[in-house]
């Protein structure tokens, strides 16, 4: 979820990692009785935030991580709201 490793074994290696857990949060939101579409949806979305605040939190020694994460969470929310706005106008 940081940095892309120098390496191209690394990388795929942390690609596989990553699918992994995606996978195993998926089926644990699905065993608590969520649809498979929405679970993959919330692990996808959750991997995204996730990833934009460890960036973040990376490059500034003083961000505090859990503040990041709301942070790119309000982001997500802002680019969205308008869209389902608009929907919900008809437009």
């Amino acid at each position: 979820m940081g940095p892309t490793p120098a390496s191209p074994a690394l990388a795929e290696r942390d690609l596989i990692k990553l699918a992994d857990l995606a996978r195993a949060m998926a089926r644990a939101l699905e065993r608590r009785g969520v649809e498979p579409g929405a679970a993959r949806l919330v692990v996808d979305v959750a991997t995204a935030i996730t990833r934009r605040a460890t960036s973040r939190w990376l490059t500034d020694p003083d961000a505090v991580f859990p503040e990041l994460v709301r942070q790119a969470a309000a982001e997500l929310n802002a680019a969205v709201a308008p869209l389902a706005s608009a929907e919900r106008r008809g437009g």
